[in-house]
């Protein structure tokens, strides 16, 4: 009789108000700052885990939105792999894995897709590995797969990754829940296509850059003011910072040696629209991950004003709108 260990678990994205860029260590994925973000309730992953005995080998299986299901071979396939070896190997089990993940948003495009991915992976895989993580160690355990964004998706709400200098110490914590304070995160989609650079690749590559060091000097008085006007619920304090922030990671990549640019022509449109619509009495903030898609940060009121003026510009391909949502959780929804 064949052996079959499975589970589901939904993953969501996250948007950072201050970035994760740049590694202590690349092994252990330790950060050289705290980072605080967003857990989006729209930009999630859906990732089921089977493991039997009547599988040969691993195969790992994607599919984004718009886009047809691809088997991942390569360095993507393997850094899934090893996650499930690590985890494997905590549960004395040896069967090989079917691995199939479904994700709501454009890959490689900087909405976090690996964030999605690999804490939905992490928690399916330990589910079915019948592997008991408290919170804080499935939030260690995530950042271990190699996305070290991914631990700020194990929370719901509003995140803190605490940057620590161990593994034991480097993880997630949440500042508030999700129903704390009615934000909006309004992507606009200028590009589907996958980056050029991956975020792994910048931060191998940000300590290249004249202005990493001074970067790493503000982070700990930018957290904290961020950190506080989340808890005070006050916006313009938090737009103020996360563009500040934005803007330098930005900066950064394309001083870096080599450069890398990740924002287009429509991502700068973005930037001046937005500051232009705060003018004109519309309190929002833009924000960038690692790729071209503009977030538009602002509160539930002013959601609807925020979309219509971003598809009148005509430079988003599509709009995707997000409330704060639930962390990585298990769901009996398989996908096969």
């Amino acid at each position: 009789m064949s052996e079959v260990l499975k589970a589901t678990a939904i993953g969501p994205s996250n948007i950072a108000f201050t970035k994760y860029w740049g590694q202590l260590d690349s092994v252990l994925v330790l950060a050289n700052n705290d980072s605080i973000s967003m857990t989006l309730g729209t930009c999630v992953a859906r990732t089921t885990v089977c493991f039997s005995s009547e599988y040969g080998e691993d195969r790992v299986t994607l599919g984004f939105m718009g886009g047809e299901d691809v088997d991942v071979v390569g360095s993507k396939s393997a850094r899934v792999v090893a996650q499930l070896d690590r985890l494997r190997e905590m549960a004395g089990v040896d069967l090989k894995a079917r691995v199939l993940s479904h994700t709501s948003f454009p890959e490689g495009a900087g909405i976090a897709s690996s964030a999605a991915g690999f804490s939905a992976l992490t928690l399916a895989a330990s589910e079915a590995l019948d592997l008991e993580f408290g919170r804080k160690e499935l939030s260690i355990q995530t950042r271990l797969a190699g996305s070290g964004s991914a631990c700020r998706s194990v929370y719901g709400g509003f995140v803190r990754w605490r940057a620590g200098e161990t593994s034991e110490t480097s993880c997630a914590e949440q500042i508030a829940p999700a129903d704390h304070w009615q934000l909006r995160d309004i992507v606009a989609v200028v590009s589907k296509g996958e980056k050029k650079v991956s975020s792994l690749g910048g931060h191998r590559l940000a300590p290249t850059s004249p202005h990493y060091a001074r970067r790493l000097e503000l982070m700990p008085e930018r957290n904290d003011r961020v950190q506080e006007a989340i808890l005070t619920r006050d916006i313009e304090k938090l737009g103020v910072v996360t563009e500040e922030d934005a803007v330098d990671l930005h900066v950064m990549a394309m001083t870096s040696n080599p450069p890398v640019y990740y924002w287009n022509e429509g991502s700068v449109r973005l930037m001046r629209e937005v500051r232009e619509w705060r003018g004109e009495g519309v309190p929002c903030y833009f924000t960038f991950d690692a790729g071209p898609n503009a977030h538009i940060i602002c509160e539930k009121g002013y959601e609807e004003e925020v979309v219509q003026r971003v598809k009148s510009l005509e430079v988003a391909s599509s709009v995707l709108v997000n409330e704060p949502g639930e962390g990585s959780r298990v769901t009996l929804d398989h996908l096969f």
